[in-house]
């Protein structure tokens, strides 16, 4: 449908990737608003949050590629992405 409207394919993936970072926004920002009213504001962690957006995006973007079914690509990302997130993390709290 971008290719007959004469839409080029970078600016639609562009503007796509750029409204899903925003939308992620939303409740990283209820997040950290409910972290402060309960006092649970740790020193940095709203740098990890505003940044998570940025790094989370493009890679599942990227992901997204190199499948050819969608949804094995998302199976596959989100897989790739709780063993970054969790296991990653219970990894590194135990070492």
């Amino acid at each position: 449908m971008q290719i007959i409207s004469g839409m080029s394919l970078t600016a639609y993936w562009l503007s796509n990737m750029i409204a899903d970072i925003i939308k992620l926004y939303i409740p990283i920002i209820m997040i950290i608003l409910i972290s402060i009213m309960f006092d649970a504001n740790y020193q940095g962690v709203w740098v990890l949050f505003m940044l998570l957006p940025w790094a989370l995006v493009p890679f599942t973007y990227i992901t997204s590629f190199l499948f050819e079914k969608d949804s094995t690509a998302q199976i596959i990302t989100l897989f790739i992405n709780y063993f970054v997130a969790c296991v990653m993390s219970i990894l590194v709290f135990v070492l």
